[in-house]
């Protein structure tokens, strides 16, 4: 186990009889445990590849005491390590081997984060309850564990009551902790588990022979050729959500991440059916029974777009029809990068239907599009241009493009001073039916889209429809036609 900054392996304790351990694709050997009365040396072997594969174990260090510190990499997450130990008697004979033992560490702060169990943890009782995992990972402060199961969030431990045992080898969880600190799981190294996915999100850790996996992309593109990926997640500790989707219609991809072995990930499955595939193992079906949680969490979404022209001075703001910034490019799962932006509105309370505004601005120029949320696990708002450009010295609306439009429009308009702005839009017979802004603004250049819906989400019907600014004492008006 972990013991301050060094991986502790240690066999003070005569075992009896034999261990089974099942190796690669299901083979099957004994090893006795080793005996502290009967060795005088013992020699570790140290592996950070494919826990399974016998060839990636090299010689560490020689020890004469029933014990070994390791010192941990320097960012334990990224590299997890395998261990097992030959021993020597008396007589210099190569007397007892050791099962293999492994650890992997995971990130702890205050809220949520994800972990996993992936091996037979030496410590309580068998099963494993939550509250010992929660004993082990004292430094963790952890309140409350989660499973995902039948669409929601099942839960496992809370308040420091057991609910369910934790499966050990397969358990992928969601804790809640009050603790900032980086521990790890270890123990004897169970079978490599294949998944049972279905259709939806699942939870599951990446498997620790895992190692062709370096980012998202690869692994949505591996669980893709089985079963359908648009998407994989995971939960930055203490933050949100980090995802990454692709859209076919482009080939592109936004939010890359990196992923490494022993980790816990979202994915979402089109169809179900089993993953990896590469390998056989122990089938664990990630969707577990119990009474589901529908509002711990909202899932991962993402809102995304591309910018056209230089992106590095491009910043974001998602606001609220109050007014209310609730997310901007420095949040986490929140971008801009390489010309696209991406904004994870699973970090705030969403729901199908919500309205938004989206602003993008440099130091010169502002853009404003307006967002409703639909079902998908992602959204394409379009590419948008913004030009470093001279503040405005007048106030001006100019006319919308494209005019005649459908199904969006953007209009355009300068800002001289800060003053208090509404934007409208009204029929043929001057009915108010749409306000695209009302608040105060700074001084610049503005952009804003309408989707020729007015307030309610409804779709408006074809024809005449005029817009009018109010910004201080300027107003001003302009026509446009709305095609259907």
């Amino acid at each position: 186990q972990q013991v301050g900054s060094y991986a502790h392996l240690w066999w003070d304790e005569v075992a009896y009889g034999v261990d089974t351990f099942i190796c690669g694709d299901d083979t099957i050997f004994s090893a006795p445990e080793l005996d502290p009365a009967n060795n005088i040396l013992y020699y570790v072997y140290k592996s950070v590849g494919d826990p399974y594969d016998i060839g990636t174990y090299t010689f560490l260090d020689v020890t004469d005491v029933p014990w070994y510190d390791d010192p941990l990499p320097v960012d334990p997450i990224t590299q997890p390590t395998y261990y097992y130990v030959v021993a020597y008697d008396h007589d210099g004979n190569n007397s007892d081997i050791s099962e293999r033992v492994g650890r992997t560490s995971y990130q702890f702060a205050t809220g949520y984060a994800q972990m996993a169990v992936p091996f037979d943890v030496e410590v309580g009782s068998e099963p494993l309850e939550p509250s010992e995992l929660d004993a082990y990972l004292a430094g963790a402060g952890i309140t409350d564990m989660w499973r995902y199961g039948s669409g929601s969030w099942v839960a496992v431990y809370t308040a420091g009551i057991d609910i369910f045992s934790i499966d050990e080898g397969a358990d992928a969880l969601l804790v809640y902790g009050t603790g900032n600190a980086t521990l790890s799981v270890a123990g004897d190294l169970l079978p490599a588990p294949v998944w049972a996915f279905v259709h939806g999100w699942n939870q599951f850790f990446l498997p620790l022979d895992a190692l062709g996996f370096t980012d998202a992309i690869s692994l949505k593109e591996n669980i893709d050729g089985v079963l359908g990926c648009p998407t994989v997640a995971y939960r930055i500790p203490g933050g949100g959500w980090q995802m990454l989707v692709y859209f076919e219609s482009s080939h592109t991809y936004y939010g890359n991440f990196s992923v490494y072995p022993g980790q816990t990930y979202l994915a979402w499955a089109d169809n179900p059916g089993s993953w990896p595939t590469t390998k056989s193992g122990v089938l664990h079906n990630t969707m577990r029974p119990g009474e589901g949680v529908d509002d711990l969490l909202p899932m991962p979404k993402m809102v995304v777009g591309d910018i056209d022209g230089d992106w590095e001075s491009v910043h974001f703001k998602l606001i609220s029809k109050d007014g209310e910034v609730l997310l901007t490019d420095e949040d986490p799962g929140c971008a801009v990068s390489d010309g696209k932006f991406w904004v994870q509105v699973g970090d705030i309370e969403w729901n199908v239907g919500d309205e938004y505004v989206l602003e993008l601005y440099t130091d010169d120029n502002i853009v404003r599009t307006k967002v409703t949320l639909d079902d998908g696990l992602a959204q394409h708002l379009g590419k948008f241009h913004l030009a470093d450009v001279v503040k405005p010295q007048k106030f001006a609306l100019y006319g919308a493009s494209p005019n005649p439009f459908n199904p969006t429009t953007e209009i355009k308009f300068d800002i001289a001073e800060k003053c208090d702005v509404e934007l409208s839009i009204f029929d043929g017979n001057g009915k108010k039916v749409a306000t695209l802004v009302s608040e105060k603004l700074d001084a610049g250049k503005y952009s804003i889209r309408w989707d020729g819906k007015s307030d309610n989400g409804h779709e408006l019907p074809g024809g005449l429809y005029f817009c009018r600014i109010k910004a201080g004492t300027f107003s001003a008006n302009s026509k446009m036609v709305l095609v259907k």
